[in-house]
């Protein structure tokens, strides 16, 4: 199986919002939950927003994994970066 990592976009809000609700669960076992705006589709993608600002400014970096059907099977997100 071959994976891929793709730099996280604007372009990715359905299928990230999708990703987060189906793996709500998963997630929730190994770190705090996420918040309710996470599960608001209109609220998620302003949540995005603010994701991709922090990126913007190098603050952050978050990254998608991808199969080779191109579909998001997980998440690397590396935060409080100290350049």
């Amino acid at each position: 199986m071959t994976y891929r990592l793709t730099r996280l976009a604007n372009d990715d809000a359905k299928e990230l919002f999708k990703f987060e609700k189906v793996n709500k669960q998963f997630f929730e076992k190994s770190v705090p939950p996420r918040p309710v705006s996470y599960e608001i589709y209109e609220q998620f993608l302003q949540v995005l927003i603010e994701l991709l600002g922090e990126q913007a400014e190098n603050k952050s970096l978050f990254y998608l994994i991808r199969n080779e059907t191109d579909e998001i099977v997980g998440r690397i997100n590396i935060v409080d970066i100290d350049w």
